[in-house]
């Protein structure tokens, strides 16, 4: 054959036919011959020219694509304008009007889109210059316009709105807006064709077969490629601007691609074309690794392969369509030789963020578990049961070609090995009438027994894991099972293919939020944890809130946690029933702050003491517990630092509804033996109690009663200084030998520990005992001791009956009447040589192996006694066991409100490296030195 004329750079390279014909190789895509040859094929959507502005963003993205490719030609693809409404759907509703007879939003309809186009073409090329071309662009919209009148009042007669015809009308759309674009492209000269760009009528030109297949059109690429080359032989030199959507059957018929035609236009026309590239330009950076508007820490994809594409798409991501990738893959071409055709998602109004390159699997897409999830609601599942199935061919058959004859298509499947359940995933929609069909169909087996029932289940999510990686990885199955049950959310069924690219798991809709935050956070994200803050002291609360700001950064970069407060519950002081020592000031009375009352994720940490005032509630528990259980998070957590009764009521609801605790407050842990069984009960296998700064505060006293009884040690005896409040201030008035402080006044110690904040919410708690008699006992049950509070020999500092005084100097000064009592038993312990301490004391007792000894009281020790050289707010714990002998165990260390909260988050850090394998400590940042 001749050569093609050298000036023609799009020749075609027309493939060898089978002799089978041209039907027989209907879906395979032909061999060009190389002559032009655009690198790549640009489909730009709805939203990318839905307004003479948008129109030209993509004349500027063409222009850079120009000069990237350095003068190549160029073929555009364009979608209908878009926007609100969208032409596409106003020429739908038309036919839809028209079907039943009304007239007059058919002329509306078309008005609307009458005005839509001139308003575009008027802000598009404005100008006396570009008049003329204005003129036909509006002429040739008015011309169509006027035969889709025609056309419905046809529809108006038959009263039908036959699917061929709205093909027809349907198409419009693309033919207005690359007209446009052209006119456009050639009105600004646009590189790299300049005032040669083409408007392409995609149906003279691209042959399909509409009705082979119960799948979608075939493409006839021989024809297709024989007219395209015929076309751009009369055009050299030219770029392209093609309608998307719209083709031509093979007797000349118009028709449509379906579907998310526009995109599978583009990636037709890459295959016609032997493209390096097609490339979808569309509201979207790339392909995301779940919706951004469910899942705040989605981000964008920078590879995916086909089947990955593919699968996320089927499952309601906003991806390509399936079909789009079709004729871009090799696999799907019949020759050898052929080679695949990457399709890259980019942004028109974000043109220079990279997007998202979708190609064929490789190390990129496999050295990953998965790349994204996915979420589609308003299911529901079909559930056939029977014993009478096991073994009995053709159940299943039956079962399908039942909704088969209905037209309905199922999501997923799942079957249980025994055969005594098939299950299927369906569109809400569709759920009644196909549970009536196979109920019908199996109605002999229904009314012999054979099938027990025919169930519905309603309101069902499908939650699709994506991923090439997890073939390749095992336990993948095990961390979505794992990251769901953490959330609280149970699945209804499974399903997963072979290719072991997908696993599908059905769980109840209202969970849908949940289940799909917590699995995409189990991959591809740091855990968030939605954290609720309980609190009676303001100082604490602002040292809690500033403590999970502080190490915020740290938290997210080393232990891969982000924690959220989605609550504050700032309890009144007299929340016990009983009235404080010391008067509280009005504003310290009480209020709840949510995040979600004011529409916010998380509650602002700097701000909060303002935004409580000014947004806060009265302090309900009740509703903060209603706060934490709509947290739609894969973990929540309460930290309850209030010392407060009525929080304490609350532990065990919260254990069996899933919400974690952290705390220091003892209440719950000191009350009636049964109520603590009872507290133990609710943890359930996915729920956890942290407990440990309720005795010993920071310093690790909990953990080492744990490894003492894990290591099979038997402790014999336990003594401790317990109040960091107590301590300070027995060290200011006898402080021990060598120290650098002078004693002062009992009166005078209390003041400065009550201006230092060691105190607790009631300072008569902590002289009197109770506080650290509280730490006792919580320190006996946890080594196995099952006692009481009455169990234990309590001798304060102070005896009790001071309330209801006005200030802290007010208090220090009623504790100047014990200042002479103990500066005569200051005197005594100096004269034997020793120290004051206030020391709670646990003995292991031979006669009562059950229920030991446990006293506190104040204690004169020698000073080579372990809690003789205490300072300052120190504490200590010291054990004797069996395995130490004479030796014992001594932990202590300072004490303050910084350390407390500090302590307990690391509770909440330790708690979700417990739980979940991505709060692993990932080890430090390392310091790299400058040269």
């Amino acid at each position: 054959p001749a050569a093609p004329a050298p000036a023609t750079r799009l020749i075609l390279r027309a493939h060898r036919a089978s002799p089978a014909g041209n039907r027989a190789r209907a879906s395979s895509p032909p061999r060009a011959m190389k002559s032009f040859a655009p690198v790549g094929v640009h489909k730009f959507g709805g939203t990318s020219v839905q307004s003479a502005d948008a129109m030209h963003q993509v004349r500027t993205i063409v222009a850079g694509i120009a000069k990237e490719h350095q003068g190549s030609p160029l073929a555009v693809v364009v979608s209908a304008m878009g926007g609100k409404p969208k032409v596409t759907d106003m020429l739908i509703d038309s036919v839809k009007a028209a079907a039943v007879g009304d007239t007059d939003t058919c002329r509306k309809l078309l008005d609307q889109i009458r005005t839509k186009h001139v308003t575009g073409i008027e802000e598009m090329i404005p100008g006396p210059e570009h008049a003329a071309e204005r003129e036909r662009l509006v002429s040739e919209l008015n011309s169509d316009l006027e035969g889709i009148m025609h056309l419905l009042r046809a529809v108006t007669l038959m009263r039908s709105d036959d699917p061929k015809l709205v093909g027809v009308i349907s198409g419009y759309g693309e033919q207005w807006s690359a007209r446009m674009m052209a006119a456009l492209l050639r009105a600004t000269k646009t590189e790299p064709a300049g005032d040669n760009w083409v408007y392409l009528d995609a149906r003279s030109v691209l042959v399909v077969e509409d009705d082979a297949m119960a799948t979608g059109v075939a493409v006839m690429w021989d024809e297709s490629s024989a007219k395209l080359q015929a076309f751009v032989e009369k055009h050299p030199g030219a770029s392209l601007v093609i309608t998307g959507f719209i083709a031509s059957t093979k007797d000349g018929g118009i028709t449509t691609l379906g579907r998310d035609g526009s995109d599978y236009s583009a990636s037709v026309f890459g295959r016609l074309f032997e493209a390096e590239e097609v490339t979808i330009w569309t509201d979207v950076s790339g392909v995301l690794s779940a919706g951004p508007r469910v899942v705040s820490d989605a981000y964008v994809l920078p590879e995916v392969s086909y089947n990955e594409a593919a699968e996320l798409a089927h499952f309601g991501a906003k991806v390509v369509h399936p079909k789009t990738m079709q004729p871009t893959q090799a696999r799907l071409d019949w020759r050898p030789d052929a080679k695949s055709i990457p399709i890259f998602i980019r942004n028109t109004f974000a043109p220079k963020d990279r997007g998202t390159r979708i190609f064929e699997v490789s190390p990129l897409t496999t050295c990953r578990e998965i790349c994204g999830v996915s979420a589609m609601k308003d299911m529901c599942l079909i559930n056939v049961m029977g014993r009478g199935m096991v073994g009995i061919p053709g159940v299943s058959s039956r079962f399908f070609s039942a909704l088969h004859s209905l037209g309905i298509s199922v999501t997923a499947i799942a079957q249980a090995s025994s055969e005594q359940s098939i299950t299927v995933a369906l569109l809400a929609r569709d759920g009644p009438r196909a549970q009536q069909a196979v109920r019908e169909v199996f109605r002999p087996e229904l009314t012999a027994g054979h099938i027990e029932s025919v169930q519905m289940v309603e309101d069902v999510t499908i939650i699709a894991v994506v991923g090439d990686g997890m073939s390749h990885c095992p336990g993948v199955a095990g961390k979505v099972m794992t990251a769901l049950g953490h959330a609280g959310v149970n699945i209804k069924a499974i399903a997963q293919g072979c290719n072991e690219t997908n696993i599908t798991t059905m769980v109840d809709g209202k969970h849908t939020l949940r289940a799909l935050r917590a699995v995409h956070a189990a991959f591809l994200a740091n855990l968030t944890v939605a954290v609720g803050v309980i609190a009676r002291s303001t100082s604490v609360a602002n040292e809690l809130l500033g403590s999970i700001k502080q190490h915020a950064a740290q938290s997210e970069s080393r232990f891969g946690l982000k924690a959220k407060v989605v609550a504050l519950l700032h309890l009144p002081e007299a929340t016990n029933g009983r009235t404080s020592s010391i008067k509280r000031v009005p504003s310290e009375s009480g209020r709840l702050l949510t995040a979600a009352a004011n529409k916010r994720s998380s509650l602002d940490l700097e701000g909060w003491h303002q935004a409580l005032d000014a947004e806060g509630s009265a302090p309900d528990l009740e509703a903060f517990t209603a706060t934490m259980l709509d947290a739609d998070v894969p973990m929540r957590v309460v930290i309850d630092a209030s010392d407060c009764d009525a929080a304490a009521a609350f532990h065990a609801r919260w254990l069996k509804e899933g919400i974690h605790v952290v705390t220091n407050n003892s209440a719950a842990l000191v009350g009636p033996m049964p109520a603590y069984r009872e507290l133990f009960k609710c943890r359930g296998h996915m729920t956890r109690y942290v407990y440990g700064t309720a005795y010993g505060d920071w310093l690790p006293v909990a953990s080492t009663v744990t490894t003492l009884i894990s290591s099979g040690d038997s402790v014999k005896q336990v003594e401790g200084v317990l109040s960091a409040s107590v301590s300070y201030v027995l060290n200011r008035i006898c402080p021990a030998a060598g120290g650098a402080d002078a004693a002062v006044a009992f009166s005078e110690a209390v003041r400065e520990a009550l201006e230092m904040g060691l105190f607790e919410q009631e300072p008569l708690d902590d002289l009197s005992g109770l506080h650290s008699a509280k730490q006792l006992l919580c320190l006996a049950r946890d080594l196995g001791y099952e006692m009481e509070m009455a169990d234990i020999v309590v001798e304060g500092l102070v005896p009790g009956g001071v309330s209801d005084l006005p200030t802290s100097d007010a208090f220090a000064q009623a504790m100047s009447a014990h200042d002479a009592a103990f500066a005569a038993k200051v005197a005594s312990a100096r004269a034997n040589g020793n120290v004051l301490r206030f020391i709670a004391r646990l003995e292991h007792l031979a006669a009562t192996p059950s229920k030991p000894r446990a006293t506190l009281c104040l204690v004169e020790v020698p000073v080579s006694h372990a809690f003789a050289g205490l300072s300052g707010s120190s504490i200590a714990v010291s054990f004797l066991t069996q395995e130490h002998g004479e030796q014992p165990l001594t932990i202590s260390g300072a004490i303050s409100l910084t350390s407390c909260v500090n302590a307990l988050y690391s509770d909440l850090i330790r708690l979700a490296r417990t739980l979940d394998t991505r709060a692993r400590d990932r080890g430090p940042a390392l310091l790299t030195s400058q040269p």
